[in-house]
């Protein structure tokens, strides 16, 4: 990611940009939309979109890409013990609601045109994320209650697989629509997850992290410049672990440190 990573900018923090045509790629994280400590209504979540949107009004050219943490994990509760849908299937479900949520907000706030498009991503089956899940979503709970959880900073979360992206299957479709000059929401929740079997893409349960599929997306977009929106301060090195520190500037010196070490500047 840190090849595309041109300038951060936060949920918290007004947006200076210097205006240029190449198009800007702007994650939102899930957690910037939707808070997993509260049970926030769908009007206080499209507030806080039509907030953060109202930020990009400098940017010419924009694709918007979105986490889907807290979202995902409520569509696994609201499930309950019904006929229980794959988590690829929910990824899809949520890039379908909060792209409308954003799509519309780009329209009312910017008076711009967006379109949400359902984006599939390519991962490999064999992918160590698969007999590792390490992807939290859902809301936070005080103790542990299903098998599939992990202790995060904030407390106790449902964990999954979360398989690095490859390859972004949709992406001449999110061209398309951006050389229209519309607004393309695109990859939302990291994308779908799909694996190639017999000549066919079948959907896998996963969750791919949205910070390594918004990076895949900038690059197949052509873009130099990745806006991050999120809910935290700044970036941190070892986000909720022993040695945290916060990152307010990289530069190629401490990217370079930060690949070397294998540890990467994360907020959620």
């Amino acid at each position: 990611m840190e090849n595309f990573i041109s300038a951060l900018f936060y949920f918290r923090n007004p947006i200076h940009i210097v205006k240029i045509m190449e198009i800007t790629v702007v994650a939102f994280g899930g957690n910037a939309i939707s808070d997993p400590r509260k049970a926030e209504s769908a009007a206080e979540q499209v507030r806080k979109i039509e907030s953060a949107i109202l930020r990009l009004k400098g940017i010419p050219r924009i694709a918007i890409t979105h986490g889907n943490g807290p979202e995902v994990g409520n569509l696994l509760l609201q499930q309950g013990t019904g006929r229980m849908l794959p988590l690829d299937a929910l990824v899809a479900m949520t890039q379908g609601q909060l792209g409308y949520w954003i799509s519309q907000a780009v329209e009312n706030m910017l008076k711009r045109k967006a379109v949400s498009v359902v984006t599939r991503v390519l991962v490999s089956p064999s992918d160590p994320g698969f007999s590792r899940p390490t992807k939290p979503v859902g809301p936070f709970y005080r103790r542990k209650i299903f098998r599939d959880m992990a202790r995060t900073k904030g407390g106790w979360r449902r964990v999954v697989p979360s398989p690095m992206p490859l390859r972004i299957l949709d992406i001449g479709a999110v061209r398309a629509v951006a050389n229209e000059g519309i607004v393309p929401v695109a990859c939302g929740g990291g994308g779908v997850p799909v694996v190639r079997k017999g000549g066919k893409y079948a959907g896998i349960e996963a969750v791919i992290d949205k910070d390594y599929a918004s990076s895949l997306l900038a690059s197949e977009m052509g873009s130099k410049s990745l806006v991050f929106i999120t809910n935290v301060d700044c970036v941190f090195l070892n986000y909720g672990a022993p040695g945290e520190a916060p990152v307010r500037a990289i530069g190629p010196m401490m990217q370079k440190n930060i690949s070397g070490a294998g540890i990467s500047g994360k907020a959620p």
